[in-house]
């Protein structure tokens, strides 16, 4: 395993292994980003890496919003498992069929087969953090967050239940709110992307 190194361009070759090599990493990037102290918006398993850490570094975001996020577990309302079928043919993730399709499309200029390798190697990356639970332990981290947080979820989220909004909040050490997105499956921001958008402006504008 190699170590996380300091800066953008240390970034680029490291080798990341454990679910700690994950969140040292989204902290150098946002670090070498300039985003220390921003308000700071990320969704699924983005908004898990986010929440942790803000968890582990005070004083990293001014405001946190966080979209339908993986890390908790309950055996009474499971989690699906989003890793028994194949990268990008995840239906229930979304309610709007086209936008999910362009989502998950290859860039322009990528073969077909490159871009199922980097969809593959992407799903992997991400049960490395979260199988087969989805319990990462947050529950243990999670009151470090003290700055003002909203949750988003879809209300109809077949992947994570939309009931899980309520326990990120719960756990949150600073001002939180839920919210649901009528009408949204997990990937809320793609299926009401203006609903969203509102949302999101609405919490970081006020005062």
């Amino acid at each position: 395993m190699l170590g996380i190194r300091r800066g953008w361009a240390g970034l680029l070759n490291v080798r990341l292994d454990e679910p700690l090599d994950w969140v040292a990493a989204t902290l150098d990037l946002l670090e070498a980003s300039g985003l220390r102290g921003a308000d700071l918006v990320a969704c699924s398993v983005g908004a898990t890496l986010t929440a942790e850490a803000v968890a582990c570094s005070p004083g990293l975001a001014r405001r946190l919003v966080l979209v339908a996020p993986f890390g908790l577990f309950d055996a009474q309302r499971p989690v699906a498992d989003a890793w028994a079928v194949a990268p990008g043919r995840i239906q229930h993730l979304s309610k709007q069929p086209a936008a999910f399709a362009a989502r998950f499309a290859p860039p322009p200029g990528q073969e077909s087969i490159e871009w199922q390798v980097t969809t593959a190697r992407a799903s992997e990356a991400a049960a490395r953090i979260l199988w087969p639970t989805t319990d990462t332990g947050l529950t243990r981290r999670l009151h470090r967050v003290r700055v003002p947080t909203l949750v988003l979820w879809g209300s109809d989220d077949a992947l994570i239940p939309p009931s899980y909004a309520k326990d990120f909040t719960a756990l949150l050490g600073g001002p939180a709110e839920a919210r649901l997105i009528e009408g949204a499956a997990h990937l809320a921001e793609l299926d009401a992307p203006d609903r969203c958008a509102e949302a999101v402006l609405a919490f970081l504008s006020a005062s």
